[in-house]
């Protein structure tokens, strides 16, 4: 149980964007090192429109092996609808590094202010 969040928790930004959605805009996310997230690994994404709506779209998360992203591929299960709210979805990766992926496919915004991070159970060492 985590009873002391500011040390037993990680959290590492992963993008913070502006797209637009009226052309279908995309932003990639940076790729984050989630190696100290032990078990499950949750993003909690933040979308809002400068001016308009985004009507439809989709969040992904992707997993590589390392920070270039060689070998990324989409997380199953471990997808958003975007929205013009905050979203969480809590997931199981088998690999180090993690990017989030938003794609605005309809809507008249043409600022649609992304912002995500990835937070877990930090990963602590026990000295015996």
């Amino acid at each position: 149980m985590l009873h002391d969040l500011k040390n037993q928790m990680e959290v590492k930004q992963s993008i913070g964007a502006s797209i637009n959605a009226s052309t279908s805009g995309t932003a990639d996310g940076a790729w984050v090192d989630c190696g100290n997230i032990v078990n499950a690994t949750t993003l909690l994404l933040n979308c809002k429109a400068a001016a308009g709506t985004l009507t439809a779209g989709a969040v992904t998360v992707e997993e590589s092996d390392d920070s270039g992203g060689s070998g990324g591929a989409a997380i199953a299960g471990a997808t958003l609808t975007a929205a013009l709210s905050s979203q969480m979805v809590t997931f199981q990766r088998s690999k180090r590094y993690c990017r989030a992926r938003i794609a605005a496919t309809t809507g008249t915004a043409t600022a649609v202010i992304a912002d995500g991070s990835f937070l877990g159970q930090k990963r602590t060492v026990t000295l015996v």
